[in-house]
C-alpha cells in the first residue's frame, strides 16, 4: 500500500503532471525512495505502530519524487542541461542530476528530521 494517495497529490499537494492512470505506478516508484532514503523508518512504524499515519511532511516529499519522475519519462529520461538556439546545441543531463533532484527533495522535506537520521538508535518514529 502506498502513502500518498491520488486525492492527495491533486487536491492538497496540488499536483497536475501525473494522470490518475499513471499515479500507481509513480507512486510506488516515489515510495522506494522516499522507503531508500528514510532507511525503511516508514515502513518500520507502520508495523510496529497500529494507529500510525504518515506525517505531511513525507507525502509532500513523495508527491514531489513522483513529480520528479513523470518529469523524467515525458523527457525520456533525458533532461536538457543547456541548449544553444542558433545551429542548436543540445547539451542532456545524466544520471546523476536526477539522482541529485531526488536527494534535494529528500533534503527540503525531511532533512534536519529523525526520518533521515544516519546514526543508529532511532528504529521508528511516530510522529
Amino acid at each position: 500500500m502506498g502513502y500518498v494517495t491520488y486525492e492527495y497529490y491533486t487536491e492538497k499537494y496540488g499536483g497536475r503532471s501525473v494522470s490518475k492512470d499513471d499515479f500507481m505506478r509513480l507512486e510506488n516508484n516515489a515510495r522506494m525512495y522516499v522507503d531508500k532514503y528514510t532507511f525503511n523508518r516508514l515502513v518500520n512504524a507502520a508495523k510496529n505502530v497500529p494507529e500510525f499515519s504518515v506525517p505531511e511532511q513525507i507525502l509532500n516529499a513523495e508527491c514531489a519524487i513522483i513529480d520528479i519522475l513523470a518529469k523524467s519519462e515525458q523527457m525520456d529520461g533525458k533532461e536538457i542541461a543547456s541548449e544553444t538556439t542558433s545551429k542548436q546545441s543540445v547539451t542532456y543531463a545524466g544520471v546523476k542530476t536526477f539522482d541529485l533532484k531526488i536527494k534535494d527533495v529528500i533534503s527540503m522535506h525531511l532533512g534536519g528530521t529523525p526520518w533521515t537520521y544516519k546514526g543508529s538508535g532511532v528504529g521508528y518514529v511516530t510522529e
